[in-house]
């Protein structure tokens, strides 16, 4: 099966979601209802659960926020990135790691099919197990999650 990129960047108009996958460092814009205020945000995919038809993600931010984050543990799990690395970013930005989001698998690409400006592009391998290390020891991400994602230590 080919990756998203792939299908893409071969400008294809006709892509239905069985011709694809998405695979853990795809970054994806969407509307995500669940920030405050309700906004489009970009998404990095974490772990693919295919058994659970799940998409687990972490967030972009702009900055990290001092206010919800105060101790050292969860600004540590924030991860800076920077623009020049990664076409996408317009401004340095953070990778808050202290949150895994799931999403129907299926939704998701259906939403991809017909709005393909979604799709960012990806992040580097190394970048993407920075992620899934930060998150090893994020008391807010169920152990259960951690196993369907794939985020164990190397």
């Amino acid at each position: 099966m080919a990756k998203l990129n792939e299908l893409l960047s071969a400008n294809s108009s006709q892509i239905d979601i069985t011709s694809f996958s998405v695979t853990p460092g795809d970054v994806f814009k969407v509307f995500d209802n669940r920030t405050i205020p309700p906004k489009v945000k970009y998404h990095i995919v974490v772990g693919v659960s295919e058994k659970r038809v799940l998409l687990g993600t972490v967030r972009i931010n702009s900055t990290m926020n001092a206010n919800v984050y105060r101790d050292q543990a969860s600004q540590y799990r924030c991860i800076k990135i920077k623009a020049d690395k990664y076409d996408f970013l317009d401004h340095d930005s953070t990778i808050d790691c202290n949150h895994l989001i799931s999403h129907d698998l299926n939704d998701i690409k259906t939403y991809i099919v017909s709005h393909q400006d979604v799709i960012l592009g990806d992040i580097t391998p190394d970048d993407l197990e920075d992620i899934k290390l930060r998150m090893l020891d994020a008391p807010t991400i169920t152990e259960e999650d951690k196993e369907i994602f794939g985020i164990f230590p190397n």
